[in-house]
């Protein structure tokens, strides 16, 4: 198979060729990669999509949630300590 046809005398591409290019165009892969999938591929990417989101916001909150609690421990630490110390001058004076 030769990579140019000569068609009225002008070389064009193969058609190969022509349907990578029109395939792996960046603006339309996702689209024809999604119009040639199975309808039950379709059907099950949503759940799955669902599902991956909901796992990404509960580690994002976990990780939130463990500093925050670490740094809520370390202020009552420290506060806990003044409230001492200011007791312990009260009854000092």
């Amino acid at each position: 198979m030769s990579e140019s046809m000569i068609v009225n005398g002008q070389a064009s591409p193969s058609r190969l060729r022509r349907g990578l290019q029109r395939l792996l165009a960046p603006a339309r892969v996702p689209k024809l990669l999604f119009a040639r999938l199975p309808l039950g591929w379709k059907i099950a990417l949503s759940p799955t999509f669902a599902a991956l989101c909901l796992v990404a916001v509960a580690a994002i909150a976990w990780l939130a949630n463990d500093g925050l609690s670490r740094e809520l421990h370390n202020v009552a630490e420290i506060g806990m300590v003044r409230i001492d110390q200011a007791h312990d001058y009260q009854n000092g004076v």
